[in-house]
């Protein structure tokens, strides 16, 4: 592993000429909003950090961190003419063409070279029968705890609406 401190795009332009094989490439470079972080004038070098990797050699397995920014415009401070949108991504030169399968998940874009597709779509769908499996599980007898809730707050409700009948001046 190799974490670097800089300008994406310069790091990428001398990683991907060296690589003989394909890496992880983790994508979370924008700018977070703070005046005390990098980034302000240049908000979101995601397209060129694409344009990069478009030209490398290997294919990569790519992750791009914060999908929902690029799905909507980010909120403010920041600037959402600096952010590309998603069809922006999804259309960049890296992720257009049929070497990669892309898709997105948990915030996360993913783009596999696509002789990875089929695995990628066999761990998603394990995960999600996993995380459905574990969900079902515990989901009756917390739906049936969330239902006695309700049914105790309605009783409460019922009960002191009715109190406050018996006092009230139209009573007497």
């Amino acid at each position: 592993m190799h974490l670097e401190n800089g300008d994406t795009r310069t790091f990428l332009e001398g990683m991907v000429t060296r690589l003989q094989s394909p890496a992880l490439v983790w994508l979370d470079a924008h700018w977070c909003g703070s005046p005390e972080t990098h980034g302000v004038e240049g908000e979101c070098p995601l397209l060129g950090e694409l344009e990069i990797l478009a030209a490398a050699p290997v294919e990569h397995f790519i992750l791009i961190d914060d999908a929902r920014l690029f799905l909507a415009p980010p909120d403010q401070p920041h600037d959402f003419r600096a952010w590309p949108s998603i069809r922006d991504v999804l259309t960049s030169p890296c992720l257009r063409n049929e070497r990669y399968h892309v898709d997105i998940e948990d915030d996360v874009i993913t783009a596999v070279p696509a002789g990875a597709a089929e695995w990628l779509v066999r761990f998603r769908r394990a995960a999600r029968a996993d995380s459905s499996e574990r969900y079902f599980s515990r989901g009756a007898s917390e739906i049936a705890r969330g239902v006695a809730l309700i049914r105790r707050g309605l009783r409460r409700s019922l009960a002191r609406a009715a109190r406050g009948a018996l006092t009230s001046p139209r009573s007497r």
